[in-house]
């Protein structure tokens, strides 16, 4: 297989920043350069549960990102690449590359990454969730738990034991090379009248449907509002004119705010209300687990 590098410069001086060597992945062939690719992320529901979780129990939470993620992970299969241009070895120019760890481009990359940190992961005595495969937990010697949630290269850690984020924080710096995003930094640099001018725009000529949700609706957890999880559900009766079909519909709360959601054609055509309000019922329970 052969690469191509890939080189950023920056803007205001033309000064080359960054120089990249990212892998040509359409080359690959399926059964002999990769076999599975699929990479698990975190599901948005659980993200939304998080935080519920942190505004009720009043959690630390922090948020890291791995540099060059990708780059982690050890590969399985055979591959070869020719040497990038400009870096070849003299008098050794007809030789080839063996990749022995993950590149940017290359098809399973993604999935190599997620199982080295889960590796590390389970390492660290965490529990990956039955359910969430990028949802991690440890109790500690407190009786509180400690949450991490992965999505690709961004991970949210959770707990009431600020000690523990820090010293986990030191084991994840110890083993891959993290950026700690501090929120408040960040958010210093936004320009925030450029921003909200730019939406008013978009307000006032082509979208008048995002001016509620620019403005003030956002979901809300609060503390004390009670720890049940409460689970609303409908349907309508062939209400689909083309096809006859019903409609599901229903909504999660915890902590007063919306973690979860959905409205959707039903895949069959039910002969009466009630069929179709078993069949939402269906999909409410198959949520719930």
């Amino acid at each position: 297989m052969s690469l191509h590098q890939e080189a950023r410069f920056s803007k205001s001086n033309n000064s080359l920043i960054q120089c990249k060597l990212i892998a040509k992945g359409f080359a690959q062939k399926e059964c002999i350069d990769y076999n599975e690719v699929f990479s698990p992320v975190v599901q948005r529901t659980s993200i939304r549960i998080l935080l519920a979780l942190v505004a009720e129990y009043e959690l630390d939470l922090d948020q890291l990102d791995v540099k060059m993620a990708f780059l982690h992970g050890e590969l399985e299969e055979e591959i070869y690449m020719t040497q990038p241009y400009g870096f070849k070895v003299a008098r050794k120019e007809n030789h080839m590359c063996r990749l022995i760890k993950s590149l940017y481009g290359l098809k399973q990359s993604p999935r190599q990454q997620y199982k080295r940190f889960d590796q590390f992961i389970e390492w660290q005595k965490f529990i990956r969730s039955e359910h969430d495969h990028c949802v991690h937990f440890r109790r500690l010697q407190d009786g509180v738990f400690i949450y991490l949630l992965l999505y690709v290269d961004n991970i949210l850690i959770a707990s009431k034991n600020k000690a523990e984020i820090e010293r986990l924080k030191k084991q994840l710096a110890s083993e891959f090379e993290m950026k700690n995003l501090e929120e408040y930094d960040y958010m210093a640099r936004v320009p925030y009248a450029s921003v909200v001018g730019s939406f008013m725009y978009a307000i006032v000529c082509t979208r008048p449907d995002i001016s509620q949700a620019v403005i003030d609706v956002g979901l809300l957890f609060k503390k004390n509002y009670g720890q049940q999880c409460v689970k609303y559900c409908d349907s309508d009766f062939a209400r689909n004119l083309n096809k006859r079909r019903s409609t599901t519909g229903y909504v999660f709360t915890l902590g007063g705010g919306s973690v979860s959601w959905r409205s959707i054609l039903q895949s069959k055509i039910a002969l009466s209300t009630t069929e179709a309000e078993y069949m939402a019922t269906t999909e409410v329970v198959k949520e719930v687990i």
